[in-house]
C-alpha cells in the first residue's frame, strides 16, 4: 500500500474534507501491523501541524473469518 505523505493527507482534507488512509491489522485482532507505522506517524504530523483540527476515523475490515466474529 502505498504511503500517504502528511501534505497530501492536509491538501485532501482541505480540498475533499476526507483523506484515505490504509492502516492493516492483525486479522481478528486490534493490534496494528507494522508496516502502518509510517502511515500513522503522517497522520500525526497532520494533527501536530493543525492542532485545531478534528478528525472522524471510519474503517472497513477484510472478508476473512465467519460471520460471527
Amino acid at each position: 500500500l502505498d504511503l500517504k505523505a502528511a501534505s497530501q493527507i492536509s491538501e485532501d482534507l482541505k480540498q475533499a474534507g476526507r483523506s484515505a488512509l490504509y492502516v492493516q491489522f492483525a486479522t481478528g485482532k486490534a493490534d496494528i501491523l507494522p508496516q502502518s507505522t509510517a502511515q500513522l506517524a503522517e497522520m500525526v504530523s497532520v494533527l501536530r501541524a493543525e492542532n485545531s483540527l478534528r478528525v472522524f476515523v471510519v474503517g472497513h475490515t477484510d472478508m476473512q473469518g465467519d460471520f460471527a466474529s
